[in-house]
């Protein structure tokens, strides 16, 4: 194997080990109060929570995301989900 054969094999595992973060869900809560949120991927669901004036990055490559007492909304690729006012919107 040529150095320059290996270069190549070493950016394309780069480029692909950075493709899910790229492409990953992020979430802001702009308000000033804390949500309990749960994300729905697949069978499995997540619970957790997300702080006042916070924004949690990566959350899921493709998911529901449930704000518990505001809306749920399924998301996918690289968005921004915002909850602004007690509403869910994709940024």
């Amino acid at each position: 194997m040529t150095l320059q054969t290996l270069l190549k094999a070493l950016a394309l595992s780069a480029s692909t080990l950075a493709l899910p973060q790229a492409l990953a869900v992020d979430l802001v809560n702009k308000d000033s109060r804390r949500y309990e949120i749960e994300i729905e991927e697949g069978a499995s669901t997540q619970r957790s929570s997300i702080g006042a004036s916070t924004t949690q990055g990566g959350v899921c490559v493709k998911c529901r995301i449930v704000v518990v007492g505001v809306g749920a909304l399924d998301v996918e690729g690289s968005v921004t989900l915002v909850i602004d006012d007690g509403r869910l919107r994709i940024q």
